[in-house]
């Protein structure tokens, strides 16, 4: 038989062409993206305003409700609220590259070019 249906905590996408915007909603694991949904727990706005600060809004008590159900969330969700201070933060997938640049950072010398080649020899 098919897979039994859960509830997942996850985001909508809304807004505009380049202007996103999206809603924290609660909706069946089998419904699509922007589709039905069972309840809606909040707002994230993604392009930060003038002074750089992105907006959010959401329903605490009906997060944790949720939650404490058994509902699933996205990694996004759980992003937002890790930072939000409504659960734990959660691991990451994956380890940070922390060495970007090699510890050995002189130049390499320069490579000579076929015509500065003969004219040395």
């Amino acid at each position: 038989m098919g897979e039994k249906p859960r509830v997942i905590l996850r985001l909508q996408r809304l807004g505009r062409l380049h202007l996103p915007v999206f809603r924290l909603v609660a909706a069946c694991n089998h419904s699509p993206r922007d589709g039905k949904h069972l309840e809606k727990l909040g707002t994230y706005h993604a392009q930060p305003d003038l002074n750089g600060v992105k907006h959010m809004s959401l329903k605490v008590e009906q997060i944790q409700k949720w939650i404490m159900r058994g509902a699933r969330m996205t990694e996004p969700v759980m992003e937002l609220l890790s930072k939000a201070r409504i659960i734990p933060p959660h691991p990451l997938r994956y380890a940070p590259y922390v060495n970007f640049f090699p510890t050995d950072c002189t130049p390499k010398p320069k490579l000579q070019k076929k015509s500065e080649k003969a004219d040395t020899a």
